[in-house]
């Protein structure tokens, strides 16, 4: 791409997928500071069946310091432990669910849990992965109009206590 002089490719998905934002931000060093509400319409897909197809918009700077980090296996940004969480979360597994949500926090980052397994929690609950969409729908686009960016998704633990967390940092701070 670099060769044709192209050095942003963009793209979707879902921002509850911890898989897909792990590729994205994690392995491949995107970035998003966009929240696109239901794009699809609701029941898109196999996969989106019972939610509205909510999207991050990806950025993938092809010539940043960043997508050369994690090019050659660096760590995409410092991880930031104890940052605040803007949700507060209970349960374990599939049920899981946001108990508070923190939308008046001023750090430098904050950390904002998503769920283990979107699918799990759907099959088993469809209401409760609803009020994960609605709620995260709303921290993110809260923070994102602040200045935030999402730039990496963390797991910490294993096993029914594995927790997947974005990591969102001031545009300032972030490149």
């Amino acid at each position: 791409m670099l060769a044709l002089g192209i050095d942003l490719i963009t793209w979707t998905y879902d921002p509850l997928e911890a898989p897909n934002a792990r590729l994205n931000l994690h392995t491949l060093g995107g970035i998003v500071h966009e929240y696109k509400r239901n794009i699809y319409g609701e029941n898109f897909g196999a996969l989106g069946q019972g939610l509205p197809s909510d999207r991050f918009l990806v950025e993938w700077w092809l010539k940043s310091e960043r997508v050369e980090r994690c090019a050659t296996s660096r760590e995409p940004e410092s991880i930031e432990p104890d940052s605040p969480m803007v949700n507060r979360c209970r349960g374990a597994g599939a049920a899981r669910r946001i108990e508070s949500v923190d939308l008046s926090l001023d750090a430098p980052a904050v950390r904002v849990e998503i769920p283990f397994d979107l699918q799990a929690v759907k099959q088993a609950d469809l209401p409760l992965a609803l009020d994960w969409r609605r709620k995260t729908r709303n921290i993110f686009e809260t923070y994102f109009e602040w200045g935030y960016r999402a730039l990496d998704l963390v797991r910490v633990g294993e096993g029914a206590e594995q927790q997947n967390f974005y990591v969102l940092k001031q545009a300032h701070l972030s490149e």
